[in-house]
């Protein structure tokens, strides 16, 4: 190898550490073998709603060990291990799956002999009353998870790397949320001791309000049996005192110490532009909408509530009418704002998604502007990519053949709609707190509508549809911020998942041994689950119509790109990603966002630009730190 051969190699990879050591993998062992069973429990307590922060527990619990034996956790090893805290496996949707087609819900619909028996095992099997996942029956239904999981997989990571050379080399978003992470551990494993007992005192206020808001209400049911909130999660919903002048408005503020933290971490601007969307969609539209809901031609009726028979009514919470007013009334208005908050930008800038590709091809290319690790596009990259979206059509097309080849559109809706959606959510989580989230699932059930299919199969095969490279690029922004190797990371991640996966279905076989999924034993999925299948079989009968609306969906892009041209012409501070952010966030959010900005805005007045600037990630990283370890604390000690 020359001198200049060595050189570049040097200025490619000498940032970039590995965090596999020891103290890493078993920080991970520690949070998949303690925590999981406290997950797997809060779930079927809840029906899901609460998850654990184990990551910061467990971060800052091995930070203490790692000094016990005479060193200090390097960042990447703490970066590692926070990626490694969620290879835990919760496999809940396979009982869910045997529950569903065995259930009075399925037989009262006609569905039960129609479901495939790789989506669920038939309920002649006696699945439900052996109450086992270790048996044969479950066979079919595991490869066609495991295959259809592992190309997900695949198209996710490589899509993933994909937008990293737009949005992490090329334009360089911040990730404004993603820096706070960064910061956490950037501090918790430094030397520096002024930050650190700044992020202490400030953790400390996260953990007060951390275990009143979320912790008493675990300690109170495991003392009494009742699960009570002592201040609502996660806003103080205030409709009710605003239904008589403003019917339908979404009006309350948020609990959660995060959402307040996140207005001060972007510039004000992004506060500013979402607040005013939000508003103006949430407070202003949807008080129109409500009241013009016939006129509107709106359907009458929520499946999901059943006996509730008009469009909006007296009393109607945040969280019972805002899904409600998304799917009947802002779903396809959503999507094509989205659509332009995603393409337009591209389209108005080619220049990001030349030099993107250049980078794919060539990632060595302009060596000295390398911002995070180059990954080969044409030996990982495409072949990821390529083949995981392949190898899904392909799996698709032999579980539903009639569908498939009657109905070829669903070709180039795999293959763009992962794209596209990931370009949108990482672009808007790379500007703002917040992210511009398709659901992928009710577009595919607008589809299968659409297309007259009588049979019942298609709405149980796996697609590709669903597949995102966000959560991923998250990751690797946070890698890069750490000056973390992205190819160490992957490897140890996918090497520890089979043991996630095992861990999971053991402790789901046990908890499953103890009592009946679902039961009285588990209320959060005795009353979840019913109202999730009334909900598919619904959707299976075509009792869903008139949802997909193209021409709003056009209209709304049109809007959009208006918008977004007008004001990029004339470099407004407020951009269209933030407004487009904004729409789709409700009111309790938006306002603690501004509410946050504000409080920003005074610290910086009181302390001066050059401290702000230096401690506001600092402050907002102890807020999320404390407040998460009350929650891991306070659910430990109930259980």
């Amino acid at each position: 190898m020359s001198s200049g051969e060595r050189g570049v190699k040097e200025i490619l990879y000498v940032r970039y550490k590995s965090g596999v050591s020891p103290i890493s993998i078993l920080g991970a062992l520690y949070a998949l073998f303690i925590f999981l069973p406290a997950e797997i429990y809060i779930y079927l307590m809840t029906g899901g709603t609460v998850s654990i922060p184990v990551g910061w527990f467990t971060l800052l619990f091995f930070l203490e060990l790692s000094k016990y034996m005479g060193r200090r956790m390097t960042k990447q090893e703490a970066t590692l291990l926070s990626v490694l805290v969620g290879i835990g496996y919760i496999p809940t949707s396979f009982i869910y799956a045997a529950w569903f087609r065995s259930s009075d819900i399925a037989q009262y619909f006609g569905l039960t002999k129609y479901i495939p028996d790789w989506a669920a095992p038939p309920p002649e099997s006696g699945i439900l009353e052996l109450r086992t996942l270790f048996h044969t029956v479950w066979i079919p239904v595991y490869v066609v998870s495991f295959i259809s999981w592992i190309l997900s997989a695949m198209v996710s990571i490589g899509l993933a790397l994909f937008v990293k050379e737009m949005y992490l080399e090329v334009e360089r978003l911040p990730f404004p949320m993603v820096q706070v992470s960064s910061t956490a551990i950037t501090v918790l494993t430094g030397e520096d001791e002024a930050p650190l007992r700044l992020i202490g005192i400030v953790s400390l206020i996260g953990f007060i309000w951390g275990f009143v808001v979320y912790g008493l209400p675990f300690l109170h049911q495991a003392l009494t049996g009742q699960y009570v909130q002592f201040i609502p999660i996660p806003w103080i919903d205030l409709t009710r005192f605003t239904e008589v002048t403003l019917p339908g408005a979404f009006i309350g503020i948020s609990t959660g110490l995060g959402t307040y933290s996140s207005g001060w971490i972007v510039p004000f601007p992004v506060v500013v532009g979402i607040f005013i969307a939000s508003i103006a969609t949430w407070i202003i539209c949807n008080t129109y909408v409500v009241s013009n809901w016939e006129a509107l031609g709106l359907p009458d009726v929520n499946p999901a509530l059943p006996g509730v028979q008009s469009w909006w009514y007296p009393g109607m919470t945040i969280a019972i009418g805002l899904p409600r007013a998304t799917m009947f009334f802002w779903f396809s208005i959503f999507l094509g704002l989205g659509l332009a908050a995603g393409l337009l930008p591209l389209i108005r800038h080619p220049r990001i998604l030349r030099d993107a590709c250049v980078l794919l091809i060539k990632p060595t290319t302009k060596v000295e502007r390398r911002y995070t690790e180059p990954i080969s596009g044409l030996k990982v990259t495409l072949p990821l990519i390529i083949c995981g979206i392949t190898g899904s059509i392909v799996l698709f097309a032999i579980l539903v053949p009639e569908f498939f080849w009657s109905n070829l559109w669903i070709v180039p809706a795999m293959v763009g709609f992962p794209i596209v959606s990931t370009i949108i959510q990482c672009r808007s989580y790379g500007e703002t707190p917040t992210v511009i989230s398709i659901p992928a699932n009710t577009l595919t059930y607008l589809a299968y509508y659409a297309s007259g299919y009588k049979g019942v199969d298609v709405w149980f095969a796996p697609t590709i549809v669903g597949a995102s490279g966000f959560s991923w690029l998250t990751t690797f922004k946070l890698a890069e911020l750490t000056e973390t190797s992205i190819r160490s990371l992957l490897k140890v991640y996918w090497l520890l998942v089979p043991l996630g996966i095992i861990v999971g279905f053991l402790y789901l076989e046990l908890f499953w041994k103890m009592a009946p999924i679902p039961s009285g034993r588990y209320p959060g999925v005795a009353i979840f689950w019913p109202l999730s299948a009334v909900n598919t079989a619904i959707w299976i009968k075509g009792g869903l119509k008139g949802l997909f609306k193209p021409t709003w969906i056009l209209y709304s892009f049109l809007l959009g790109g208006a918008l977004y041209l007008l004001l990029d012409f004339t470099h407004s501070p407020i951009t269209y990603i933030y407004l487009a952010s904004g729409a789709t966030t409700v009111p309790p959010i938006s306002i603690s966002f501004l509410i946050g900005g504000l409080i920003g805005l005074i610290i910086k007045r009181i302390k001066g630009d050059i401290w702000w600037n230096k401690n506001k990630l600092i402050l907002a990283a102890g807020l999320i730190i404390g407040q998460g370890i009350a929650v891991t604390l306070s659910i430990a000690i109930g259980l």
